[in-house]
């Protein structure tokens, strides 16, 4: 098994992102498992890049949730359900086979193995 060796994080002068927007990043990103400080945090690979894509890519702000009726129209009633005009399928007749021509084969139902018992 071979050893991973430790990447320093990239200070934030090779990285052209200010220090503020870096340390804004680590505080909205922070989890409880993380190490305590930003510099601890910083020294791991996986959460330094975390933190530095969080910075080049601020997430915009979620607008607050409006309470109450989100549209000015006012509110319509449904409209009536109109009968139906057709029959309805349980007075339809069952539909009837179909009669091949002489010498033909139905392939479906041979493939189904239904036989011809008549």
């Amino acid at each position: 098994m071979h050893a991973q060796a430790k990447h320093p994080a990239a200070p934030a002068s090779t990285t052209g992102l200010a220090p503020e927007a870096l340390h804004a990043a680590w505080a909205s990103l922070y989890k409880p498992t993380w190490p305590s400080t930003y510099e601890a945090a910083m020294q791991d690979p996986v959460l330094s890049r975390m933190v530095t894509t969080a910075a080049r890519h601020p997430a915009p702000a979620v607008p607050p949730v409006r309470q109450g009726r989100t549209t000015s129209a006012p509110s319509m009633p449904l409209p009536a359900m109109r009968s139906a005009t057709k029959t309805p399928a349980a007075h339809r007749p069952a539909p009837q086979p179909r009669e091949l021509p002489e010498g033909c084969i139905d392939r479906k139902r041979a493939a189904s193995g239904e036989r011809d018992d008549d």
